[in-house]
């Protein structure tokens, strides 16, 4: 305390105030990026999921005009999430004949490990674009 031996109360009292406010600076600081963090991750978030939706129905939709194109409509269903075991059911394996040439480039959008192919796009940036657009 030698350092302070000529202040006066008043002098305390100014340092006590300059450090609180330099300590509510900070912590207005930390809160301002927790809730600018939250925000983006809520965001983030949002946008997954209506990625996911709008993914989904397009393939949906996919899945739907591959069994339509071949005649199989009636008999497997077009749910996403039953899509590996109806494309057990449907292919063995093998090369494409000219009699698969209909439905494979369907198929190859479909299994594509790109899903901006579902949607004729070119890369997940466009894909990303398409569906803030929507």
């Amino acid at each position: 305390m030698f350092y302070y031996r000529k202040l006066s109360e008043e002098d305390v009292s100014k340092l006590h105030q300059r450090y609180r406010r330099l300590v509510q600076e900070k912590d207005n600081r930390v809160n301002e990026l927790l809730e600018y963090r939250k925000r983006n991750n809520r965001q983030k978030r949002l946008f997954k999921e209506k990625k996911k939706k709008i993914i989904d129905e397009q393939k949906s939709k996919m899945i739907d005009q591959l069994l339509k194109v071949m005649n199989k409509r009636d008999i497997l269903t077009s749910n996403v999430d039953a899509w590996t075991r109806t494309k057990k059911l449907l292919f063995s394996g093998g090369y494409i004949e000219k009699g698969d040439e209909k439905w494979s480039e369907i198929y190859r959008k479909i299994v594509s490990p790109v899903s901006a192919h579902l949607f004729d796009k070119h890369s997940h940036d466009a894909l990303n674009e398409y569906i803030m657009n929507q």
